[in-house]
C-alpha cells in the first residue's frame, strides 16, 4: 500500500495528461526530504536526467531534448544517448 498522495505522483509519472484543463488548473506537487541527503540527491539527479531527455517548449516552439537527439525521429540513437 502506498502512503497517501504517492499514488498521484506514480500515476502522473507513467502517463501523459496533456489536456488544456490539466495545464490551466494544475497544482504542482512537492516533496521535502529531511535528514536523508542520499535520497534527496537521488531524486535531484533523477529530475535532472528526465529533464535532459525531455522536449522543451521555448519561444512557442518545441525544442529537442538537451541530449541532442529527437526520440521520435531517431529512437535508437536516443536510447543509446540516454544510457
Amino acid at each position: 500500500m502506498w502512503p497517501t498522495g504517492v499514488h498521484r505522483v506514480v500515476g502522473a509519472a507513467h502517463r501523459a495528461n496533456l489536456s488544456d484543463l490539466y495545464f490551466m488548473q494544475r497544482q504542482d506537487r512537492y516533496a521535502k526530504f529531511t535528514g536523508v541527503p542520499t535520497l534527496a540527491d537521488y531524486f535531484a539527479n533523477l529530475a535532472t536526467a528526465v529533464g535532459q531527455m525531455s522536449f522543451a517548449w521555448r519561444d512557442g516552439k518545441l525544442v529537442d531534448p538537451a541530449i541532442g537527439v529527437n526520440p521520435i525521429e531517431r529512437s535508437r540513437a536516443f536510447k543509446a544517448a540516454a544510457r
